[in-house]
């Protein structure tokens, strides 16, 4: 994706340039962590039903906080190896005193990491790369565990990175968002909404998750692929995950949810349009069989804004 690129290359260091010396605290990396989502979310195609976890899983991204946290250690594994002895001692001076908003920051890190600053001494760069990168990972397998609406994607998804499967197209759209469960049905409308109805308004026989728009309701049957479902896996749940994360084929499978989606779409234009026509009707009908009083009154106050003359002649 030509967003990803130009977001991780060339804005991303802007941002993080200089973060390893001018402390970075939560709140601000919160914040640029809410711009970053956004970044994916349009990059996507996805809008607000989308989890965080499920937008860095499908990226491939690491944390602001992790990059920082990564930054700012490598910045102390350096200057305590380095050649500028006057660098060294200040650094050293303000970890001996332990004062200041540097060092309380970057010591929050080494509290977060359960190490100490004599570990980061004897670390290369590799080390802490890969020891930032199995932190920022057991970040991310955490919030899977604990968001129910990904638990397709938790079972499917074995480990965090961009695999390669979108286009820019509006079948990598609706893809990316069946493969984090935020297609805009009943139940992602409903969620947080104590009294929503859920039932599918297509067919009406339960409740219209992924699993019901995916393989169950029977309106879509046609534009169901045969192909490329698996018939011969009968557990439906494992059926759609088998779906949406082990097959390669990734563009026939976008086409076959466009296709569904635009003909739930369709159906749905179809059914207001009818239940608009109704209402009109009832309105028309319960006008005709008022009182005829009402009309001749009507009457009478349209004969008054004649003329008087016209009235008499």
């Amino acid at each position: 994706l030509v967003g990803k690129a130009l977001w991780k290359q060339v804005q991303v260091p802007s941002i993080l340039f200089g973060r390893a010396v001018v402390p970075t605290c939560n709140t601000l990396a919160e914040k640029i962590q809410r711009k970053e989502n956004k970044i994916w979310r349009h990059t996507m195609g996805i809008g607000g039903y989308s989890t965080v976890a499920g937008l860095r899983g499908e990226m491939g991204a690491s944390l602001m906080k992790t990059r920082i946290m990564k930054s700012s250690l490598q910045f102390v594994r350096e200057v305590k190896n380095g050649k500028f002895e006057n660098i060294k001692e200040m650094m050293e001076d303000i970890i001996k005193m332990k004062k200041g908003n540097w060092y309380r920051v970057v010591n929050s890190y080494l509290r977060e990491l359960k190490i100490d600053w004599e570990d980061i001494y004897g670390m290369t760069k590799e080390d802490i790369n890969k020891m930032m990168k199995n932190y920022d990972t057991k970040l991310w397998t955490k919030t899977l565990e604990e968001k129910s609406t990904l638990k397709y994607y938790k079972e499917g998804k074995t480990s965090m990175g961009y695999e390669g499967c979108y286009r820019n197209n509006a079948e990598s759209m609706l893809y990316a968002q069946a493969r984090i469960n935020a297609l805009k049905l009943e139940e992602a409308i409903g969620r947080g909404q104590r009294f929503y109805d859920q039932t599918c308004k297509l067919c009406g026989l339960e409740e219209e998750d992924l699993l019901h728009f995916m393989l169950r309701c029977p309106k879509l049957e046609k534009k169901r692929n045969k192909e490329i479902l698996n018939d011969e896996i009968e557990e439906p749940e494992e059926k759609l995950t088998y779906f949406l994360f082990k097959q390669e084929n990734h563009q026939e499978k976008g086409r076959m949810i466009k296709d569904m989606w635009y003909l739930r779409r369709s159906i749905l234009k179809f059914k207001k349009e009818c239940q608009v026509r109704e209402e009109q009707e009832n309105k028309k009908n319960k006008l005709q069989n008022t009182d005829p009083g009402l009309r001749r009154h009507v009457e009478m106050l349209n004969r008054r804004k004649r003329g008087v003359s016209e009235l008499r002649g």
